[in-house]
């Protein structure tokens, strides 16, 4: 029993926990889905083109646009949101045009602290580090 426990927890890791994660940077209140890899792929079109030489090029910009539509709340309420958008209204009842719209009227120091701590919560990198120690511990 034991042996199929350690295993099950083993598959675990390889899959994405979808459970919103409060992004710890210094104004609190934002709330955020880790991406998938379903989510990933699916901005592949978007991201992603071929150069004059033929090489993939990635659009990092894009990219962060993109993983910024699984921000599922901010701490922003609609009177503050309507003063930079012109929309009166909730995050959630936003469209994807608005909420980036909204994110980059923020301060690009604030900005840049969302994007790196949602990098740092996707970042497979990091997972797989944290993976190997504790296999390597084991």
């Amino acid at each position: 029993m034991y042996i199929k426990e350690k295993i099950k927890l083993a598959y675990e890791e390889d899959f994405v926990d979808e459970s919103l994660v409060e992004l710890p940077i210094r104004r609190k209140g934002f709330m955020y889905k880790p991406s998938t890899s379903k989510d990933e792929q699916g901005w592949l079109n978007e991201i992603v083109s071929m150069d004059e030489e033929g090489k993939l090029q990635q659009n990092f910009a894009k990219r962060n646009e993109c993983k910024c539509r699984n921000i599922k709340a901010v701490p922003y309420d609609p009177e503050t949101i309507s003063k930079y958008i012109g929309a009166k209204k909730e995050w959630k009842d936003l469209n994807q045009d608005q909420r980036w719209a909204l994110l980059g009227k923020l301060k690009g120091g604030l900005l840049d602290d969302v994007i790196a701590a949602i990098n740092k919560i996707d970042n497979p990198k990091d997972s797989q580090k944290k993976n190997l120690s504790k296999s390597s511990k084991q």
